[in-house]
């Protein structure tokens, strides 16, 4: 296979470790999901993810609790992370996206088509649970939608079967991978 290093470089950057582009785009955006049960649900902060509110006190509010800063500090802090997500760590999600979508093409495997379905399957994909009418269920005190993530199990499962291919110094296209990622899920669950 040509273009090994460069491929690898990319694909280490994207997911290798606690400070890959993926692993920080997953957290703002979980981080993002649970601020929002907070200020839009109106969710005790005693109930909203203790890892997010760290993460969120930490880099957005400069180390500040969230219970002592003030309404402008909380308003800037979420811009901060409102940024965070939809700009600094997407955009740099989708340029590493399209340097492995030409690395892939230089070695002749297609290319990742949809970028966006592609980066919420490994940072922010979750599935409900319906209710007896078939529509998502309802935390039955603050209303918002019960959703079961499963984005960190895509993104784990994802990175091993990628480094597999990279050991043996092969690769695939990453809808094979994802296809073989599921398909041993699948079979996992049966047993």
């Amino acid at each position: 296979m040509e273009e090994t290093k460069e491929l690898k470089e990319i694909l280490n950057e994207m997911f290798k470790g606690k400070d890959s582009a993926l692993e920080k785009y997953a957290k703002v955006r979980i981080t993002q999901y649970e601020i929002s049960l907070w200020r839009g649900y109106h969710l005790p902060l005693s109930e909203v993810d203790k890892g997010a509110k760290a993460y969120f006190s930490q880099r957005f509010l400069g180390g500040k609790g969230i219970t002592t800063a003030s309404e402008k500090e909380l308003k800037e802090a979420l811009e901060r992370l409102d940024h965070a997500v939809n700009d600094g760590c997407h955009k740099r999600c989708r340029k590493l996206l399209e340097e492995l979508n030409a690395a892939l093409e230089a070695v002749g495997l297609k290319p990742v088509e949809d970028h966006e379905k592609f980066l919420d399957w490994l940072t922010f994909s979750y599935h409900t649970v319906p209710d007896s009418c078939g529509e998502p269920t309802k935390d039955p005190g603050y209303h918002f939608e019960i959703r079961i993530f499963n984005d960190r199990e895509n993104l784990r499962e994802f990175w091993e079967e990628l480094q597999t291919l990279l050991k043996h110094n092969r690769m695939m296209s990453m809808q094979d991978v994802c296809r073989i990622v599921l398909e041993k899920r699948k079979k996992s669950k049966k047993i």
